[in-house]
């Protein structure tokens, strides 16, 4: 265990419980890891970027004890250079993944601060990266903008700013012109609002935005307060107004001046090098405001750039983590079977708290006391990724921790710790109780490794059962928890007593929190999956059920997929108040299993499977009311 584990090791008391195996039959229906490599959608490996960081100061220390694989940088001023894994002061040796991101959210869109040259700017920036990221012998992605749904559109609004329009035609609910055009745009008007300038010069400097978004939004007009040292105050002026904008974020206008700029960008990038990864998107839940959010601008990206983008990028604070599970499969759904596009996920910040006592109360930021933070922190983290990890680990490719050093009340760094084993191929691992999560791999280091989550409010007596991969035996292990003494969190290692072909014991893992089990190996393993999995889908998501409606999906699956078949699925994407849905697939009905998430799976007969499927979902009648049914896909097996 030393190459792995050494670093992180805090050893429990001379007398270290030795965890001895228990009979087969004791580990019969609770976790199983079959030790049989596994492709899921061709994805064969855990992505390493789920172990990202941003605005965290990396070091050679933290990098090998946390693990950290991957970083996410804001570009304010970007250059056609592109960063190089191991040689950039933010991404020093150790990282392998380096998301680039060109632009940030307090930052006009271009058309607006630089009226002549913005297309010429983000053309010739497009092709110099592009062209320069050809030879480097890593694969490049780049982001584009930061947040545009937040600052963009409120606190303060920088698209509105008076000074990048034509502000003597100012009058209420007048159209607006930027300066110098013949024509106003298309969604803005004027109106009179209150925003921050500096005291002394009464400039909106950029200082000036970011204290009206900390703290001028809640002060009155003339108010004079300071902040971060200088001293602001708030004035009345004239502002724009995004009448289609109903919510805080970007309404119809920013979605356009977003696309104008994509349209020069997204195009000279990939004619440069095709290869490099162009993420794109609004950098928050894409479920927000029952799907609003999708429909408004995350669907009409898709729609128009689907050809150039490669994954859609998101962030996440507080919040129940498994419906970014959920919404990565309906968007993926939705992709797949309309344009005929696998879309990656890209969650380039993430940060919050879910406090084992509190589960229902998920936070942005961590609070309580030192232990109390810091277990928050750590249970938020590890529950987004493992879900992630469990269900769509085809389609979760990076995940950012904000601040992690500071945000989740030094949490973080423990989950990080917690994961650091699971790298390398993807284990089959399955789990008897939904409300208990497995993800395993088999890493670089000949190593076993099974994250156990337990996604229940109690201490949880959970049978396991670890198989080796074919052609290796266990010739030891380590188990690795995470615990409290006085005010902080600390790590501990307990030996497991295990050799040969497999172990079994039974485990409790803690009230939404995880063990980590680690197996030495011994042997060759397979050379390629045997567990090889494929999702088929139907592109008709969104869909809203009354009592007494129903929705019919077609879902095709090749003749080849079928002839090969030993196992099917059914996944649908749906949240509880889906409970009384009714299911058929080509005839037959479909008895729904337990909701415990938002992505709904379970075993169906393989026999029923067709090369066109039909899907029928119904809302029965009665008193239970509506619910979405957001996505719906058919997963085939083989064992190979």
């Amino acid at each position: 265990m030393q190459k792995l584990l050494g670093p992180i090791r805090i050893l429990i008391a001379a007398g270290a419980l030795l965890l001895g195996g228990m009979t087969t039959a004791a580990a019969d229906a609770g976790v199983t890891v079959t030790g049989r490599t596994m492709s899921f959608n061709e994805a064969t490996e855990v992505p390493v970027g789920m172990f990202g960081v941003h605005a965290t100061p990396l070091d050679e220390r933290r990098i090998r004890e946390w693990g950290v694989e991957a970083v996410r940088v804001i570009h304010h001023n970007p250059s056609g250079r592109p960063m190089i894994p191991g040689e950039a002061r933010q991404a020093p040796p150790g990282i392998n993944m380096i998301v680039e991101c060109f632009f940030d959210r307090y930052q006009p869109a271009l058309m607006l601060t630089d009226r002549d040259r913005w297309r010429q700017r983000l053309e010739e920036l497009a092709r110099s990266y592009g062209e320069n990221a050809r030879d480097t012998g890593h694969t490049h992605h780049v982001e584009f903008w930061n947040e545009p749904f937040l600052n963009w559109a409120t606190r303060p609004g920088v698209n509105y700013d008076h000074r990048w329009y034509e502000v003597d035609e100012a009058e209420e609910g007048k159209p607006m012109r930027i300066r110098g055009q013949d024509e106003p745009v298309e969604h803005l008007v004027w109106s009179r609002q209150v925003r921050t300038v500096e005291a002394a010069s009464g400039n909106l400097s950029p200082q000036a935005y970011l204290a009206h978004s900390h703290v001028g939004h809640r002060r009155e007009v003339g108010e004079e307060f300071e902040f971060r040292g200088r001293r602001y105050r708030n004035e009345q002026m004239w502002w724009g107004r995004d009448p289609t904008q109903n919510h805080y974020w970007s309404g119809k206008q920013n979605r356009a001046y977003y696309h104008q700029m994509l349209e020069v960008f997204a195009p000279a990038l990939k004619e440069a090098n095709p290869d490099v990864q162009l993420v794109v998107g609004w950098d928050f839940h894409i479920q927000s405001h029952g799907w609003e959010a999708w429909r408004v601008l995350y669907k009409p990206l898709i729609d128009q750039f689907i050809d150039y983008i490669d994954g859609i990028t998101e962030h996440h604070y507080g919040g129940d983590t498994r419906m970014v599970a959920g919404a990565y499969e309906t968007v993926y759904a939705y992709a797949k079977g309309t344009h005929g596009k696998a879309l990656k996920f890209y969650n380039t910040e993430a940060g919050g708290m879910l406090d084992p006592q509190q589960p229902g109360n998920p936070r942005t930021r961590a609070a309580g006391d030192p232990v109390t933070a810091a277990r928050g922190g750590m249970t938020y983290t590890l529950r987004d990724i493992l879900h992630l990890l469990d269900v769509s680990p085809d389609k979760a490719v990076a995940r950012a921790a904000h601040e992690a050093h500071a945000w989740g009340g030094g949490g973080d760094e423990f989950a990080f710790r917690m994961l650091r084993p699971l790298r390398g191929r993807l284990i089959q691992a399955t789990s008897a109780d939904p409300g208990i999560w497995v993800v395993a791999s088999l890493n670089a280091d000949n190593q076993l490794a099974a994250v156990i989550f337990n996604d229940t409010t109690v201490v949880h007596r959970t049978p396991v059962r670890i198989d080796a991969p074919q052609g290796m035996t266990i010739t030891g292990g380590t188990r690795l928890d995470v615990t409290s003494e006085s005010d902080r969190l600390k790590m501990t290692e307990q030996p497991i007593e295990a050799s040969g072909e497999g172990w079994s014991s039974v485990i409790r893992p803690p009230a939404k929190g995880a063990v980590t089990l680690v197996f030495d190996l011994e042997g060759e393993p397979p050379a390629g999956p045997q567990v090889y999995m494929t999702q088929h889908v139907s592109g008709q998501t969104h869909n809203h059920l009354r009592p007494g409606e129903q929705v019919e999906l077609e879902i095709d699956i090749p003749a080849e997929r079928l002839e090969a078949a030993t196992e099917a699925k059914l996944r649908l994407v749906y949240g509880w108040s889906a409970g009384r849905a009714r299911i058929e697939l080509n005839g037959e009905p479909i008895e729904r299993e337990t909701t415990h998430s938002w992505v709904n799976q379970q075993s169906i007969p393989v026999e029923l499977l067709r090369e066109r499927n039909r899907l029928v979902v119904r809302c029965p009648e009665g008193d239970g009311g509506a619910f979405d049914l957001n996505a719906a896909s058919l997963i085939v097996v083989e064992q190979r």
